[in-house]
């Protein structure tokens, strides 16, 4: 209790210090959510012109999204959520989790997002091209003995759970290897997926995989946004038939069919229309929504 409250001390003087000149920002604590606001920073400086922006996040592995847009913000600061409590957040400008307009269904995230930041609708979100080092992309490259015809698999997301379970994946990498690709699942667990291989490698890294590898499949998370914005593999996504009205974090009083509206709101296919993106709810088989989309072999298109 004690280190608590020291370390809680240390972040006040830390925000004490900061807020004398800075705008402190803190925005819903997703993946995709940082993404989106990072996106649109650039042109949320130029409406802020001569203010000093500071960063609040709660997770660390955000920092290495952060660090791709780390020109625009003068400074980052890590608050462990476990202490969010005892902070004096008083002068924190909170930006609420882009929510769903019930009026609006057809609405979808960027939308949102805009309306939330105080960013025109003409504006163009900004990615920057990622640079690893030469050693690192040969690495990277070895990792993939079917470049092109390799599918990265992402079974797991913080927000929005499918009912599939490790022995049904195992079974759709099966159908997949069998037409001809090479399956890696994006996983920490080395024993889990049997006798496929795992990867937990850094964002940016992972970026750079699927670049090569050529497919992304996974359930919809702020990991598929990242992938779709820097990444141009094919994906296919996996949305929820499981959830109950109230089950999303970034959504508020919607109604009939909410995994229908879900979709809807956080399509991918409308936030990146220019990347080659399938989307499915999962009602039925998985399987047969993967033998569909690899007919044969053919690629999805």
């Amino acid at each position: 209790m004690a280190k608590k409250e020291w370390e809680a001390k240390q972040i006040n003087k830390k925000i004490h210090a900061l807020e004398q000149s800075h705008i402190l920002i803190l925005i819903p604590q997703g993946l995709g959510d940082i993404l989106y606001f990072c996106s649109y920073i650039k042109e949320y400086r130029r409406l802020h012109a001569g203010k000093k922006i500071a960063l609040i996040v709660t997770k660390m592995h955000f920092l290495n999204l952060i660090m791709l847009y780390k020109e625009f913000f003068d400074a980052v600061l890590y608050i462990d959520i476990n202490l969010f409590n005892k902070v004096d957040d008083s002068k924190f400008i909170y930006y609420e989790p882009w929510i769903y307009n019930p009026d609006n269904p057809q609405e979808h995230l960027i939308t949102a997002v805009k309306q939330g930041m105080g960013i025109n609708m003409n504006v163009i979100p900004y990615y920057p091209t990622i640079y690893i080092s030469k050693y690192e992309k040969i690495r990277i490259r070895k990792l993939i003995p079917k470049p092109g015809k390799t599918i990265l698999i992402s079974p797991e997301a913080v927000s929005c759970s499918v009912d599939i379970t490790e022995s049904e994946w195992i079974y759709l990498a099966d159908i997949l290897e069998k037409k001809g690709f090479c399956v890696y699942f994006n996983c920490e667990n080395r024993a889990m997926y049997e006798k496929y291989p795992k990867l937990f490698l850094p964002l940016q890294e992972t970026l750079v995989f699927t670049h090569y590898a050529g497919y992304f499949i996974g359930i919809r998370s702020g990991l598929c946004d990242v992938v779709a914005a820097f990444s141009d593999c094919k994906q296919i996504i996996i949305y929820p038939h499981n959830k109950k009205k109230g089950a999303f974090p970034s959504i508020k009083n919607y109604d009939r069919n909410p995994n229908l509206q879900y979709m809807e709101y956080c399509s991918l296919k409308k936030a990146f229309p220019d990347r080659i993106i399938t989307e499915f709810i999962c009602k039925r088989s998985l399987f047969d929504l993967i033998e569909r989309e690899f007919e044969s072999g053919k690629d999805i298109s």
